[in-house]
């Protein structure tokens, strides 16, 4: 008798592993169905801080909010069309780098309506992402795949978008990963 509770055990064991598996599986494919870009116009995400000098003539410089090695600048819409020809919804961009890559791509758009801008990604993206509602109003609307997390904040209450960003998921990663491995050292300290 024990010995068949021991098999139906292992059977049970097995059949949620593989669920579980499966499972894996499924949210892996569902993260790799979207194709997000990688940024806007000629703007794109690892851009080097080399390769966007070349480019404008403008030099990323610390900033208060910035973290270590870190440097931001923020670009006008007329300089985004004069550079990267970027056209369209974008009153500003806020650019940051990570060691040298760029890693944040924060624009300001010109028109603030939420329902158009989410109309216009999921149309683009061909999925409706994922919306986070907080009681303060501090809402969300995300896609992301492999490479790229594309965030719409607005503000639900009044419906109004206060920013769009695109991040490159490898590079935040790596960001947070090693702030967080300098504050663990600071601690121990």
């Amino acid at each position: 008798m024990e010995s068949y509770i021991g098999v139906a055990r292992s059977l049970s064991l097995a059949a949620g592993l593989i669920l579980s598996s499966n499972a894996s599986i499924a949210q892996a494919d569902s993260a790799t169905e979207l194709d997000l870009p990688r940024g806007i116009g000629a703007l794109q995400l690892e851009m080097s801080t080399g390769q966007f000098e070349r480019i404008t003539g403008l030099h990323p410089a610390p900033c208060p909010s910035c973290g270590k090695d870190e440097t931001g600048i923020t670009l006008t819409a007329e300089q985004l069309a004069q550079f990267f020809e970027v056209k369209g919804n974008v009153a500003s961009a806020s650019l940051t780098f990570y060691n040298g890559d760029l890693y944040d791509i924060t624009l300001q758009p010109r028109d603030k309506d939420v329902k158009k801008v989410r109309d216009s990604y999921t149309k683009e993206f061909k999925n409706s992402g994922h919306a986070h509602y907080d009681h303060d109003g501090a809402s969300t609307v995300q896609w992301e795949d492999q490479y790229s997390l594309i965030t719409v904040n607005f503000d639900s209450r009044s419906s109004e978008v206060l920013a769009i960003e695109y991040r490159d998921v490898n590079l935040s990663n790596e960001k947070d990963w090693r702030a967080s491995l300098a504050d663990s050292q600071t601690a121990a300290q």
